[in-house]
């Protein structure tokens, strides 16, 4: 690639040769290469069965959950979606670090809300039993998990 104002400065820069092409960019395998075990694709593919598997097993571990009706039940349902949206991004940018604080944060946020953070915990509780096959995914839910359980033992400022 290369551009000149006038027939001249063509003529100056083909006899000073051509620069080789740049190099091609890394294909996405090279650039991310954790993206090849495809758990991200999984999970992003399983999304709506996951939201539906786990609000099927939930009241079992969230026993509230059986008296949520109308709103609060579609809110709970959005909130699952989001849930399970961080983790695909998480897994997307191999980064554990993004669906730990997540977490963390939404539990804080949960707590200044009155509302019961145990129920992110059977989310997750849940998550880790669907996901057990999908090793990353395991381990990115275990670490959030640990990240909820810290900052619900942490003091309040």
């Amino acid at each position: 690639d290369a551009w000149a104002g006038s027939a001249r400065d063509a003529a100056e820069r083909l006899a000073a040769g051509i620069a080789p092409p740049p190099a091609l960019p890394p294909t996405a395998e090279e650039a991310l290469p954790h993206l090849a075990d495809r758990e991200h694709a999984l999970v992003d593919e399983a999304r709506g069965r996951l939201v539906d598997d786990v609000m099927a097993v939930l009241p079992e571990r969230f026993p509230q959950l059986r008296e949520y009706a109308g709103r609060q039940r579609e809110y709970t349902v959005e909130d699952l979606h989001r849930v399970v949206e961080y983790l695909v991004a998480a897994l997307y940018v191999d980064d554990p670090g993004l669906f730990e604080d997540f977490t963390a944060w939404t539990g804080r946020i949960m707590t200044a809300r009155n509302l019961p953070v145990d129920a992110l915990s059977a989310v997750l509780e849940a998550m880790a039993d669907a996901f057990r096959e999908l090793p990353r995914a395991a381990a990115y839910i275990a670490a959030a998990r640990g990240s909820l359980d810290r900052e619900l033992r942490s003091p309040s400022p």
